[in-house]
């Protein structure tokens, strides 16, 4: 039991870095939104921007945020 809780620690302090899609400045997005697709941007407001780009509803991800409203 003791190895895999190691395992799961060592896990999860691997760093992984990313590259803004707006400003492409480097960033440590955090791995458990990296794993599930998010972590794409460095901040809220680079977010907003890409949505605002993106009008045309060509990517999925875009279009299930604004069907939400956000």
């Amino acid at each position: 039991m003791k190895n895999l809780f190691n395992k799961a620690k060592l896990k999860e302090k691997r760093e992984v870095f990313s590259n803004c899609l707006v400003c492409k400045k480097e960033f440590k997005p955090d791995i458990r939104n990296k794993n599930r697709g998010w972590g794409l941007f460095c901040s809220k407001s680079c977010s907003s921007i890409w949505r605002e780009k993106k009008k045309d509803k060509s990517d999925i991800r875009d279009y299930k945020i604004n069907q939400l409203g956000i």
